[in-house]
């Protein structure tokens, strides 16, 4: 599978989603997340970071460009062993590579990457695994399926999202095939 749209009515359908993704993530993955500024990118990593264990508060990078969180054991398996949490809003195509270098160690060692602003990088070679662009309007012509929002906790206003997710690579793929199998969707 290359390609799923998910259609998420509010926050606690997001959250749900985010936990279903973090359940089945590798270690070593990188999941892009791409999205107009207020689309709900670091809402998505901050369940994610929930899910794999993460006990303290979960910020963006946006000023930092990278933030580092060990992991508490929340992730059912085996599976990463650190989760590093990366903003590209502010760097151009040229500096991404000096910064992505240097998480390769912590990646190849188990680190999960959740990469905001993926697009900044540039060039035709993905950075990332899975990208998750989140949209706040229906892309053309698409047809997505609908994740149950589950008992998380949420803002009770609803606040529909489309979520595109693209597999970038072969673990992405076999990633986004999991997903697929595990939620029995309903068309919308």
């Amino acid at each position: 599978m290359q390609q799923l749209l998910v259609y998420v009515a509010d926050e606690a359908a997001t959250l749900a989603l985010a936990a279903r993704v973090a359940d089945l993530l590798p270690s070593g993955m990188r999941l892009g997340l791409s999205g107009s500024l207020g689309a709900g990118k670091t809402t998505f990593a901050r369940a994610v970071a929930r899910r794999l264990g993460v006990r303290e508060a979960v910020t963006s990078p946006t000023f930092v460009l990278v933030r580092e969180y060990a992991l508490a054991g929340g992730h059912p398996g085996p599976g990463p062993s650190m989760l590093l949490h990366l903003d590209l809003y502010r760097l151009s195509p040229a500096e991404v590579p000096e910064l992505l270098a240097g998480c390769e160690d912590a990646i190849a060692a188990g680190a999960v990457a959740l990469i905001e602003w993926p697009e900044r990088a540039g060039g035709d070679e993905p950075i990332d695994d899975l990208r998750l662009r989140l949209h706040l309007e229906p892309p053309p012509g698409a047809v997505p399926v609908e994740i149950a929002a589950g008992d998380q906790e949420a803002s009770p206003a609803p606040d529909p999202r489309w979520i595109e997710l693209r597999a970038r690579s072969e673990p992405g793929r076999r990633l986004l095939g999991e997903l697929a199998a595990t939620e029995a969707p309903r068309h919308v």
